[in-house]
């Protein structure tokens, strides 16, 4: 996770301070959302692999949450680059999505991972619409894309430290109607 998000900042660096975005004046306030949500995925892997390291308490909930932001990420531009192909670039894409969803499958344990990973996806995804929203002044779809991003990002930061414990009842031995 380390590797692969300080790779990513340096990638992105590197896109962004070479003027390497070809059509980045035609839709600044779109690749601005979306450049936030990469720097915000590397840090978030980095982070979750410095817990993973140092075996935090709170390591598997980063991780999922990192994984989320990360596979949402390297899909997209799986299909991107599937679409506007580049070889090496592809290549990479496709080898990062393939481990990504094996580490998800090797890492997952309990519907709370269902959780962090879903928010990870959510969020990320959710920065990414709302910048593309935002850039025409979609002020219909800004309104339910800007709370559901504000709402997802509070639910989040509020859980990500926390053991999320789900009790299962047993509706047919409960006394209630």
């Amino acid at each position: 996770m380390i590797i692969i998000g300080v790779i990513n900042i340096v990638m992105w660096s590197f896109l962004i301070l070479s003027g390497s975005v070809a059509d980045f004046n035609e839709k600044p306030v779109a690749y601005l959302f979306h450049w936030s949500s990469e720097f915000m995925m590397a840090v978030l892997l980095i982070i979750a692999g410095y817990k993973v390291l140092n075996n935090h308490s709170c390591m598997h909930n980063y991780t999922m949450l990192a994984l989320g932001f990360l596979v949402i990420s390297i899909g997209g531009a799986f299909f991107h680059y599937l679409d506007n192909f580049e070889l090496i670039i592809f290549a990479f894409s496709s080898l990062v999505t393939c481990i990504t969803i094996i580490a998800i499958i090797v890492t997952y344990e309990s519907l709370k991972d269902f959780i962090y990973l879903t928010l990870g996806i959510s969020v990320y995804a959710l920065i990414n619409i709302t910048g593309e929203l935002i850039q025409p002044l979609n002020y219909a779809m800004i309104s339910m894309a800007g709370p559901a991003l504000l709402f997802l990002v509070v639910l989040t930061v509020s859980v990500l430290k926390k053991d999320v414990v789900f009790k299962y009842l047993d509706r047919k031995k409960s006394n209630d109607p």
